[in-house]
């Protein structure tokens, strides 16, 4: 009885709506918006259309998918803004992009790429590649394009990705072949394209010196950032004004880069006056000094401060002795090595000879042996030592003395025979002549 109550009062109410006048059906939600979008991943172009009859209000140089991450050709609605979308600024994992406007799932229009959430980060590549594919599956435009899209494509908006002016997704809705005729672009900003340093060649200081670096930005209304970076801070540090110290000894690389990555150096040496890069002996050996008599040694070392805490050394002081002035004693004949050494261990080394002028260095007879004798004969040999200042005691032997002895150089032959008469200098030098004793 119930079912029967509710099926008639179904049956009214439809004939009383079938009597009622006829009304326009509610407007769908892309009637209601100003503009829609297409882009053509063939050509590398984004359109801005009316929605009022299809005319192509701004045509713009983009970027999509490259072959390995292609920007999805279809038919989309822009969904509502999530998280920072729609802002100024919107991070990827290592970049950033500004005025993002996602158009699917994890894919957005957005400007070019920025080093940093900076405007003067821009990376410069970016700008360039408009026009070719490069993207990661996103459109990529000019800054002032993305914000359009940003300000004035709302929720709803319409976007076709087709693959040419052809694609019937295009032709459907225009009704001919999309155009890819470009509106002009903005005027770019100035981006930095040089940095020039006041210092090109490279730079000595001494260690507690500074300098003040000043760059240059080419062009020079180029807004930007500069970072200033030493290579080696335990050698030289810089501020970021370009203020340069030098704290140790060493040499570092100075950079100063603009925000957009452009960068110069200059090689700066930080050099502690205390410590030496090298040392040197003068005069330069090797050298001869006689026993009891000096000779002045001088150490030169680089920079030459470090000559101020110099250690010297005798390898054999019983031949040379050296003070600490690098004055060298002679001691007696022989030969040893004089060195010089820094704080740091930097030496020079030279040998010097001991001599004794003295002593002589030969001797010889002005006779010619052998030499003939009759028995009871006497004969005086004279020695000759070399050099003609050489002194020196001699000592006489004779090999047979009962042939013939000697004294003090008084050769006596004794008896018929041969005996070899030998004469020995002090340090040792010898000569010797053959005595032929007759009857």
């Amino acid at each position: 009885m119930f079912t029967r109550r509710l099926f008639a009062l179904l049956l009214a109410v439809a004939l009383l709506v079938g009597l009622m006048p006829m009304t326009a059906a509610p407007a769908r939600a892309e009637e209601n918006l100003k503009y829609w979008i297409g882009v053509d991943v063939a050509n590398q172009r984004c359109t801005i259309y009316s929605t009022a009859d299809n005319h192509v209000v701004h045509c713009w140089l983009c970027t999509t998918g490259a072959s390995g991450t292609p920007t999805p050709q279809g038919i989309y609605h822009l969904p509502e803004a999530r998280g920072s979308e729609r802002k100024e600024w919107f991070a990827f994992t290592a970049t950033w992009v500004k005025y993002a406007v996602r158009y699917t799932r994890g894919l957005y229009f957005h400007s070019v790429l920025f080093k940093k959430r900076d405007d003067n980060a821009m990376k410069l590549s970016t700008l360039r590649r408009l026009g070719h594919r490069g993207s990661a599956g996103c459109v990529r435009l000019e800054v002032a394009h993305a914000k359009f899209i940003c300000d004035n494509c709302p929720t709803g908006t319409l976007v076709v990705i087709h693959k040419g002016v052809d694609d019937p997704r295009i032709t459907g809705i225009l009704g001919h072949s999309a155009s890819i005729e470009t509106t002009p672009s903005l005027p770019a900003p100035p981006f930095v394209t040089g940095l020039v340093l006041d210092k090109t060649e490279p730079v000595r200081l001494e260690k507690g010196q500074t300098l003040k670096l000043n760059c240059a930005v080419e062009p020079a209304n180029a807004p930007t950032t500069l970072t200033w970076k030493s290579s080696k801070p335990k050698f030289v540090t810089v501020d970021n004004t370009g203020l340069v110290t030098a704290v140790g000894n060493g040499i570092s690389t100075v950079s100063v880069t603009a925000s957009n990555g452009v960068r110069t150096t200059v090689k700066v040496e930080s050099v502690d006056t205390t410590i030496a890069r090298s040392v040197s002996l003068s005069p330069a050996g090797p050298l001869t000094v006689n026993v009891g008599e000096t000779l002045q040694l001088t150490a030169t070392t680089d920079p030459s401060p470090a000559a101020k805490a110099l250690t010297w050394k005798s390898s054999r002081t019983k031949y040379a002795a050296v003070d600490e002035s690098g004055r060298v004693t002679g001691i007696a004949p022989g030969t040893a090595k004089i060195t010089v050494l820094t704080s740091n261990r930097k030496r020079a080394t030279v040998t010097v000879k001991v001599v004794d002028p003295y002593a002589p260095q030969s001797v010889s007879f002005d006779e010619k042996g052998p030499i003939t004798m009759h028995v009871g004969e006497a004969l005086t040999l004279t020695p000759v030592l070399f050099p003609g200042t050489a002194r020196s005691a001699c000592i006489w032997s004779s090999s047979r003395k009962s042939v013939a002895q000697v004294n003090d150089g008084v050769i006596t032959a004794v008896k018929k025979g041969k005996a070899r008469i030998t004469v020995k200098t002090a340090n040792k030098k010898r000569a010797t002549i053959v005595i032929n004793v007759v009857d």
